[in-house]
């Protein structure tokens, strides 16, 4: 939350909406655990109260056909839905929810730019995002350092939101493009050729700028 919206009058940390608002839905208990049917609930939730964006800074390796179809239903009504991808390090592998086509599945980067060692790393990510030693909010008041591909995660998120200030009528599908269209491009290590994208904040939001200012035909 602190990543995609932290608002700081003197001290602390900006995040990188800091005017977006956070509606926190719970679907987890305090160990961290979670009932696919309790994440349904907060997917139904979002659509029932119109939502603009559901950040999924969570992961699970089985399918769910129930999931996809919460999923499923929250793309027809127009919320961008974004998930991180798994900390495994793996090749050709992707979490759910982030797996469903629906979804924006994002990877992680290092503060170097490359290819976080702990980030999965397959085609269907649609974008990498900084995650590694992300300074952001904590419990009572305090700060805190953690990396992952939720971090990452939350990143997108946030860029979302500052696209939705600008064009609040913008489709997934025009969401996921315009990331993906003005990311910057990473080499895979080891590979002679491909690449992936990492989230450029400046060139999508400027993009979808000039894009909205160009004279109506």
């Amino acid at each position: 939350a602190g990543t995609i919206a932290a608002s700081a009058k003197s001290r602390g940390i900006v995040g990188v909406a800091p005017e977006a608002i956070i509606h926190p839905v719970k679907a987890f208990d305090n160990q961290g655990g979670a009932f696919v049917s309790d994440i349904i609930k907060g997917i139904d939730w979002c659509v029932l109260n119109h939502m603009d964006i559901i950040n999924m800074s969570f992961g699970m390796k089985t399918y769910s056909k129930a999931l996809e179809a919460a999923i499923a239903s929250a793309h027809r009504a127009g919320i961008i839905v974004v998930a991180s991808s798994g900390n495994e390090g793996k090749q050709a592998e992707v979490d759910y929810p982030a797996r469903f086509r629906q979804v924006i599945a994002v990877g992680a980067t290092t503060r170097r730019g490359r290819i976080a060692p702990f980030s999965n790393i397959a085609g269907r990510i649609d974008i990498y995002a900084p995650g590694e030693r992300i300074m952001s909010t904590w419990l009572n008041g305090k700060y805190q350092q953690l990396s992952g591909t939720s971090m990452a995660t939350s990143h997108v998120t946030g860029v979302v939101a500052m696209m939705l200030a600008l064009k609040p009528d913008l489709k997934p599908l025009r969401v996921k493009t315009l990331l993906r269209n003005h990311a910057r491009l990473i080499p895979i290590p080891g590979k002679r050729s491909g690449a992936i994208k990492e989230l450029h904040a400046l060139r999508t939001v400027s993009a979808l700028w000039a894009k909205m200012r160009q004279p109506q035909k």
